[in-house]
Formats: C-alpha cells, sequence, structure tokens
C-alpha cells in the first residue's frame, strides 16, 4: 500500500509506502474487532491510513441497511483496510496540477435522467408519507482513462483545491479523494464535524457567479436541509460526547469550490470515546443519508440500483494521541485493480431531497458535483 494525502496541519504533502501492517476486511463481522485493533495500533506509535467502506455500516448497528450488489462498473473493494505505517515521507517538491502530462478521462452515466427522476418522485412519495425528511439520493458515473492515476489526482488536486486529498493504492485498486467535507477531525478529547448540506453550480462569470452564491446563502431550501443534518449529527454527538459541550460553532457558512458552492456549518464537542464508539455513533456521516437515518437509509437500499462501495464512507488519517481526521468520500473516484494504464472505475454524486426538490434542479446539481472530472481539455464526458 501507498498513501499520499496533504497535511493540513503542517502544510505539506506526505506520502507513507511499505505498511508495517494491513487491517482489512470484507467480512462485516471482523469491520469492529479490526476498528479496536486499529485504535490500538496506533497508541503505540504508527500512522494509519484508510478508509471505511459506506457499506459497512451494519457492522457498527444492524438496524443501518445498504444497497445490495456491487457498483456498475464491477469494482470492489474491501469494507475497511488501513496501512499501518511506522514513517512519512515529506514531499517538498511534489506540486500538483504542474505536471505536462495531458489527462484523458471519459465519463458515462451507469442511471438514466429519466430512472433518476422515478427514484426522485418516490423519495417525495415517502416525503408526503412523514416517513423521512430528506433522502440523500445517489447515483454512479463509470469513469475511464489511460493516463497514470497519479497524475489524474494531481490534476484533480489542483482543480478542486479541496482540504483533504487523499490517494492510496494496493492491490485492491487505487482511491484518488478529493473530498471538500469534513466528517469528523478528534484531536485529544476535542471532536469536530463539518456536514455539507446544500450546492448551487458556479458560473464563468462574476455577476453570475455572485448571484449564485448569494442566492445559496439565502436558501430556505438549502437553509433547512443543511439544519436537518446540523441537528442528526448534535444528535449523533450526544450519544458520546462529555455532557453540555455540544455546540454548533458555525452555521450556514458558504465555501467556494472550482465548480460549486457548497454551504456548511460546524458542530463541536468533547469526548473521550473510543474509535468504535465514535463509528457506532456517527457513521456514516448525516448528510450522506438523510434524516431519519436508520428509516432513509433501507429507503436508499430500495431505490439505489447499485452498492455505494467507497462512496460516502469515510477516508482517514489516524495519529498517535488521539488524533483522527476522517473526510467524507464524496468527490472519490474508485479505480479498479490499481493499473495505470486503460483502467476503469467509478464516480458517485447526488444530493440531499426534500419535501420542494426539484428533480430537474436535484439532476442537474448531481452532475455538477462530476464537473471537475471534464475540466481537462483532453477530458470528454458522454
Amino acid at each position: 500500500m501507498e498513501a499520499t494525502f496533504f497535511d493540513d496541519h503542517r502544510a505539506c504533502w506526505l506520502r507513507a509506502r511499505d505498511p508495517v501492517h494491513v487491517l482489512t476486511t470484507r467480512s462485516l463481522h471482523q469491520v469492529p474487532t479490526l476498528v479496536i485493533e486499529l485504535e490500538r495500533r496506533v497508541a503505540s506509535g504508527l500512522t494509519a491510513i484508510g478508509y471505511v467502506s459506506y457499506d459497512a455500516a451494519p457492522a457498527f448497528d444492524p438496524s443501518l441497511v445498504v444497497p445490495e450488489g456491487s457498483d456498475p462498473t464491477g469494482v470492489q473493494m474491501p469494507l475497511l483496510c488501513f496501512g499501518l505505517f511506522d514513517t512519512l515521507e515529506e514531499l517538498r517538491e511534489y506540486a500538483p496540477g504542474t505536471l505536462e502530462q495531458a489527462v484523458s478521462v471519459n465519463v458515462c452515466q451507469t442511471t438514466t435522467e429519466a430512472n433518476y427522476r422515478e427514484a426522485h418522485d418516490r423519495v417525495k412519495e415517502y416525503l408526503r408519507a412523514g416517513e423521512s425528511y430528506q433522502v440523500n439520493l445517489t447515483h454512479r458515473l463509470s469513469v475511464s482513462g489511460s493516463a497514470s492515476p497519479e497524475a489524474l489526482f494531481q490534476d484533480l488536486v489542483s482543480r478542486q483545491q479541496c482540504r483533504y486529498p487523499v490517494s492510496i493504492k494496493d492491490s485492491e485498486g487505487v482511491i484518488l479523494s478529493v473530498s471538500p467535507e469534513l466528517f469528523f477531525e478528534l484531536d485529544g478529547e476535542h471532536i469536530v464535524c463539518r456536514p455539507m448540506k446544500g450546492t448551487k453550480r458556479r458560473s464563468l462569470d462574476p455577476a453570475t457567479d455572485e448571484d449564485a452564491r448569494v442566492q445559496l446563502a439565502a436558501s430556505a431550501k438549502d437553509r433547512a436541509e443543511n439544519l436537518m443534518i446540523v441537528d442528526m449529527i448534535r444528535n449523533d454527538l450526544g450519544r458520546i460526547a462529555d455532557p453540555g459541550t455540544v455546540q454548533v460553532s458555525e452555521l450556514f457558512a458558504i465555501e467556494a469550490y472550482p465548480t460549486v458552492w457548497q454551504m456548511t456549518s460546524t458542530v463541536e464537542a468533547n469526548t473521550d470515546a473510543s474509535l468504535l464508539n465514535l463509528l457506532t455513533a456517527l457513521f456514516p456521516c448525516a448528510s450522506i443519508t438523510g434524516a431519519p437515518k436508520v428509516h432513509t437509509m433501507s429507503i436508499i437500499r430500495e431505490l439505489e440500483s447499485s452498492a455505494r462501495g467507497l462512496y460516502t464512507g469515510a477516508i482517514g488519517v489516524l495519529r498517535p494521541n488521539r488524533y483522527m481526521r476522517f473526510s467524507v468520500a464524496i468527490r472519490t473516484l474508485v479505480i479498479d485493480s490499481g493499473r495505470d494504464e486503460n483502467w476503469q472505475g467509478y464516480y458517485g454524486v447526488g444530493g440531499g431531497i426534500v419535501a420542494d426538490s426539484d428533480s430537474v434542479s436535484e439532476w442537474d446539481e448531481s452532475l455538477a458535483k462530476a464537473a471537475i472530472l471534464a475540466m481537462s481539455p483532453s477530458a470528454k464526458v458522454l
């Protein structure tokens, strides 16, 4: 296994190679045991880098159900995989976006707009019946290319300009994540969650772009979506937080990314919970399920035609002295078998559906989240 990621505390790129051990499983039964072992190994002085698939959710709570089957491209990753490293290399000359090699990417929809609208309308029926308040409906895009995954990752990083870029390569495949969303960051006994809910496509025209930002900031629909998720996370944190420490430190902030404006909020608390208890309380992130979580995930299972896999799971870096940072696995490309040429993979997109959502707008919003794949002059979107 090899992993490359940006350390925002040290403001540098780091690379981890040749793990002293790898913890991985495709068995739900083994996931909790490996999470306990993961935390124990990190406490002994090792650094861990890896991921937890969305499909691992039932391992933490059997009442959480996930879509069955494989993803549309046939890529199948473990439910959990973490490499344990005793050294990290600082990449002083690493400069994403400076490569001369062209990036060639083909993106194909695996869900038609008609099928999406049918699922969207079914979600609205559940909402009208009071069975859910918000459902995060997603679909997968098939992505193929011939450029090296390393070159593509550097290109994506330069275009997305996100906080939590990570690439992971092992015998199972390659993960290229340029996620802008923090699942949680734990430093000692202080935990921070920053859910992202609310999106507006950006424009090349400055005036139109500013109008989009203002519209998102004032949108009653997006504020309502965001607040639902904030309330869920407050409730989830309340299960493991020290009494009286859960607080919302920022509400409805607008963040700029190259293709979209995003609305985020920040929830903080103090906790001495173990990693297993944290994941049991919080996983998967409320922003990518909806509310209430348990029943809404059963709706997602019914309506989504393929497994999510790693998409909307969590990608994490863990260090000694109780430091953990997990991003939500969105804006994440998963490539099969680690091939450097003629590879195929998948990229998930979606968004939260509420009572006043419009299927055309939601479809457009979901595709806007894949726009970074098509920003290269050589990219081709089908």
